[in-house]
């Protein structure tokens, strides 16, 4: 919308999101989570409540340590917009 010669709305996505390798990440963090957390139950060694934290930290760890890892290989600015 436009007003006064102003574009009016919320800024979104303001700053670098995901970029590819931490998808990937994610998803192989996922599944592999996901398997050990029915193996951990299947033996009995996990309870279900603590089954959904191992796939969330499966789920969420993998990208943020490859961002870490490109962020210390390649600088700061690394998968920033130009």
């Amino acid at each position: 919308m436009i007003v006064g010669g102003h574009l009016m709305g919320l800024p979104i996505n303001k700053g670098p999101g995901w970029n590819t390798s931490q998808y990937t990440a994610a998803a192989v963090g996922f599944f592999a989570s996901a398997g050990a957390a029915q193996v951990l139950l299947y033996y009995n060694f996990i309870p279900r409540n603590l089954a959904i934290v191992v796939v969330l930290a499966g789920f969420s760890v993998p990208p943020f340590v490859v961002g870490w890892w490109q962020k210390r290989k390649y600088g700061p600015f690394y998968n920033e917009p130009r």
